[in-house]
C-alpha cells in the first residue's frame, strides 16, 4: 500500500493514550522488566487515558515504590488492563485530504471517522483500537540512581504527523491503530489512523532538539518519502533517543519495512554516523537496522528490515 490520492498525515489536536504503568528496570526477561525495578507510574482506576499534548515530567507522576540505587537501562510502558490483548486511545483533529485533484478539509467524527468541514464544527474524539500492550524504550546511557537524587527523567514526545486520514477502509498496520468510519450517503468511507506516541525517556535538565528525516527509496522522487526517522539530540548533536514513523501524502509511497518503533541504544561510528536499530513488535525483535545513519541529509545508504533484507534509501533532513 502507498499513500495515494485520498490519504494524508496530520498532527492531532488531542491524543489521549492509556497508560497503566511505567516501569524503569536494569534488565529485561521474557518481554517483562527484570532485575532492579522502579514503578514510576501506575494507574489503579478509571480508563487511565493520559492527554499527550505536553511532554510528561515524571516528577509530576505518582511514584509507587521506593527508589533503589542502581543503573537503569530500560523503560516499559504498559497500556492494556488486566488480561486484555489490546486497548483504545482517543484522537481528534483536522486534516486536508486531496482526492481526485480536489483538496478539502475534514474534521474527526466519532462514527464517520471524518466529515467534510463546512463550517465552525468542533472536532470529535474518535476511539482507535490498538492490538499491542507493551512498548519498550532503551535509554542511550544507563540512568544512575543514588539514594539522594530526584528523578531528572522526562518522557519527550513529537506528535507531528503521528496520525493520518484516508478515504477507504482502515489501514492494516503492524503497530498503531485505526478506526473505520461508516459509509456515507455518497458511498465514501473515511478512516482515521494513528501511530504510537513514543514516549522517549531522556535524563536531561534541558529540552532536546528534534531532528526529523524523511526516508524514501533511492529510486523514488523527492516528494515520495513514506517514512520518517525522528531523533532527539543535545546541543552537541549527540543522540538522546528517537523513533521511526510512517508518513503519508498524496505522493508518498510505502517504505520497504515497518516504520513505527523506538530506536534501541545507538553506537557512534568512527566516521561520525550512527549505527541504530529500532525495536520490533517484541523486545527481542527489530524492524529497522541502519548501519550508518548520518545526522544530515544523505543518500546511497541502506537499512535492513526484520527479514535481514537490505534496502537502499535517501534521507532528507527537515
Amino acid at each position: 500500500m502507498f499513500a495515494d490520492d485520498g490519504e494524508q498525515s496530520f498532527t492531532p489536536s488531542s491524543y489521549q493514550f492509556p497508560i497503566q504503568s511505567i516501569v524503569l528496570s536494569t534488565d529485561m526477561s521474557a518481554e517483562l522488566p527484570s532485575g532492579d525495578q522502579i514503578t514510576l507510574y501506575e494507574c489503579t482506576s478509571g480508563d487511565c487515558l493520559m492527554e499527550l499534548t505536553n511532554n510528561i515530567s515524571l516528577s509530576n507522576l505518582s511514584i509507587s515504590k521506593e527508589i533503589k540505587v542502581a543503573n537503569y537501562r530500560y523503560l516499559t510502558i504498559t497500556s492494556c488492563s488486566g488480561n486484555n490483548a489490546g486497548f483504545n486511545a482517543k484522537v481528534k483533529g483536522t486534516v486536508e485530504i486531496t482526492k481526485s485533484g480536489f483538496k478539502k478539509t475534514y474534521y474527526s467524527h466519532s462514527t464517520e471517522g471524518f466529515l467534510e468541514q463546512t463550517g465552525a464544527i468542533l472536532e470529535q474524539a474518535v476511539s482507535v483500537t490498538f492490538n499491542q500492550c507493551r512498548f519498550y524504550h532503551e535509554l542511550q546511557e544507563n540512568f544512575e540512581v543514588s539514594d539522594s537524587i530526584e528523578l531528572p527523567l522526562t518522557l519527550f514526545m513529537d506528535l507531528k504527523n503521528v496520525a493520518w486520514g484516508r478515504f477507504g477502509i482502515k489501514t492494516n498496520v503492524a503497530v498503531g491503530g485505526c478506526f473505520q468510519g461508516e459509509k456515507g450517503s455518497d458511498g465514501d468511507i473515511l478512516s482515521l489512523c494513528v501511530g504510537l506516541p513514543h514516549l522517549t525517556p531522556i535524563a536531561a535538565s534541558t529540552n532536546p532538539t528534534i531532528q526529523r528525516y524523511f526516508i524514501r527509496k533511492n529510486t523514488e522522487a523527492a516528494n515520495q518519502a513514506g517514512g520518517m526517522v525522528v531523533l532527539f539530540t543535545d546541543a552537541n548533536s549527540k543522540v538522546l533517543g528517537g523513533f521511526s514513523r510512517r508518513y503519508f501524502t498524496v505522493d508518498s509511497k510505502a517504505p520497504s519495512a515497518e516504520f513505527d518503533m523506538p530506536i534501541k541504544r545507538v553506537v557512534l561510528n568512527s566516521n561520525g554516523s550512527y549505527s541504530m536499530t529500532t525495536f520490533g513488535r517484541t523486545f527481542d525483535s527489530m524492524y529497522l537496522d541502519f548501519s550508518e545513519f548520518s545526522l544530515n541529509s544523505h543518500e546511497n545508504e541502506s537499512y535492513k528490515d526484520d527479514s535481514n533484507v537490505s534496502h537502499s534509501y535517501t534521507a532528507v533532513k527537515e
